[in-house]
């Protein structure tokens, strides 16, 4: 279904890769996809904050909005994918945990970087945050001076190494800070379930493994060992990618229930 939804969103999106080079998201980059990622959930934050008892199709709603908002102007297919994504990741969480299948030939060495961030992010309960911020950090440097590496596996594990680095940094402060946005509903759930699994690992590895599967997805479109890959694809790629892993994250912090 992804990867559908995928081949059809990249012919439309090379399609409008003609926007104006005027366009705010034209310098956007796979490691910079977190920055929007962070950017959406303070909006969400704020909704959130001031509204009582959402109901989750108002959740949808109000993610598929905040999503379509990164689209450049006029862009219909880019906010059709930000309607689309949601709905989908509402859907996907009935089937529970996301497995990653990677294609054979990406590349090895960024595998096993992604293997070492899952590593780090399993079992995470908010302590040691800055020992896990480092090593991510770390693994976001191995990606990033990597030589003769395939660059469309790179641009992968960039985007989901940044996305790793904004949710950790995220969901910790919205457990801990009782002034951010989404703390109040988090702990209000603390009689509903696990907390701390809910909020750090199952909810930052929605949003870690929405980006790595789609990102695969878009890989396996374009194929690999394709010198162009991260110069030639328009920036609303990218954006394809995290409206993905909002709505992840979202339907794992708040699905089946009353806001």
């Amino acid at each position: 279904m992804h990867l559908q939804l995928f081949s059809l969103f990249t012919l439309a999106a090379l399609a409008s890769a003609k926007i104006s080079g005027k366009s705010k998201n034209r310098a956007l980059k796979p490691k910079d996809i977190g920055k929007i990622h962070t950017s959406a959930f303070d909006s969400l934050g704020k909704i959130i904050d001031e509204r009582e008892n959402m109901t989750e199709v108002e959740l949808m709603m109000e993610v598929s909005k905040i999503s379509s908002s990164y689209c450049p102007k006029g862009d219909a297919a880019c906010e059709a994918n930000a309607y689309k994504a949601t709905l989908l990741e509402f859907e996907r969480v009935k089937e529970g945990s996301r497995l990653i299948k990677y294609p054979q030939d990406f590349d090895g060495e960024v595998k096993a970087l992604m293997n070492k961030m899952h590593r780090t992010l399993r079992k995470y309960d908010g302590s040691d945050h800055e020992k896990v911020m480092e090593t991510l950090y770390d693994i976001e440097n191995e990606l990033e001076n990597m030589k003769d590496v395939d660059v469309a596996s790179q641009a992968t594990g960039l985007a989901t190494i940044s996305v790793a680095l904004e949710s950790t940094k995220l969901w910790t402060s919205a457990h801990e800070e009782e002034s951010h946005p989404l703390h109040r509903v988090l702990v209000a759930k603390k009689s509903e379930r696990k907390l701390q699994t809910v909020v750090y690992e199952n909810v930052i590895l929605a949003d870690v493994n929405a980006t790595l599967a789609n990102s695969i997805a878009l890989v396996g479109t374009i194929g690999t060992n394709n010198p162009f890959t991260v110069f030639a694809l328009p920036p609303i790629i990218f954006i394809s990618v995290i409206q993905f892993a909002i709505a992840a994250s979202t339907v794992a912090a708040y699905s089946s229930s009353t806001l």
